[in-house]
């Protein structure tokens, strides 16, 4: 074992540490503006869920069986919803 091995280990271990330190982050800006596009799209999704439920359904427990707009087209609503906010 010569004495450049150790040194060469030692580099290749820090060049190591410094690319996974890198890494791709958000301005402050930009998570602001992240979270509220996510607000807005619960929001939306509350919405739609509160049109679905029927007339005098309990809004707690989200009583969808009796609800006059379909199951499925709900849950497209929905999907379509969470396409909208990614």
């Amino acid at each position: 074992m010569n004495e450049q091995d150790p040194t060469r280990e030692l580099a290749h271990i820090r060049g190591l540490m410094e690319r996974s330190t890198r890494f791709l982050s958000l301005s402050g800006l930009s998570g602001v503006v992240a979270g509220a596009v996510a607000l807005a799209g619960a929001a939306l999704a509350r919405f739609h869920i509160n049109q679905a439920l029927a007339p005098g359904a309990d809004p707690l427990t989200y009583d969808l069986q009796r609800a006059p707009l379909p199951l499925d087209d709900l849950r497209l609503i929905l999907v379509q919803d969470a396409l909208l906010v990614l």
